[in-house]
């Protein structure tokens, strides 16, 4: 399975999954927006890995953290199961270092999560920092917080799944 523009449903059932990831088509839809193939791309929050498989199918160096032990382990299994290195480590996303291509987030929200505005501010801070073009997504307006850490939010998406609705941000650094 590496490498190739394989379709996207390949991944509509990975072997570990949770019920606030990002459902496959509109993963892949996210990634066909940034990668051509090549880069290097940290995904700072990647819970089951739905960004990072499609960023790596499509030929992308992918790197992931999470804070949640559990969701470091489904990750790495679920890269190793379609053919993938283990590409996932514990880490915090307000510390995460490191200079990338490309990141791709989908941050923490719902009731499972208790992760606060300021805390959120923090990640999405060290987030942007990381790499000059990315996307966060998230289920808050956090165009002031991209803004703050220096990029221009590009475009912005709204993704509605039953009674959630998620915010795409497109943004890449000021010139």
């Amino acid at each position: 399975m590496k490498s190739g523009k394989h379709d996207w449903r390949c991944f509509v059932r990975k072997p570990y999954d949770s019920s606030s990831a990002l459902p496959a088509q509109a993963a892949r839809a996210v990634c066909d927006l940034l990668i051509r193939g090549g880069e290097s791309v940290l995904d700072p929050c990647c819970g089951s890995g739905s960004l990072l498989l499609h960023a790596a199918v499509l030929g992308a160096r992918v790197t992931g953290h999470d804070i949640n032990k559990k969701m470091v382990g489904a990750t790495n299994k679920n890269l190793a199961h379609f053919g993938f290195g283990r590409a996932v480590t514990l880490a915090d996303a307000t510390e995460t270092t490191g200079d990338y291509d490309i990141v791709l987030a989908n941050l923490p929200y719902g009731n499972m999560s208790a992760v606060s505005p300021e805390r959120s501010a923090q990640m999405v801070t060290n987030i942007v920092g990381r790499a000059p073009r990315g996307v966060l997504i998230t289920t808050r307006d956090v165009s002031r917080d991209i803004e703050q850490a220096g990029a221009i939010i590009r475009q912005v998406i709204r993704l509605a799944k039953f009674s959630v609705t998620r915010l795409i941000f497109v943004y890449g650094m000021a010139p």
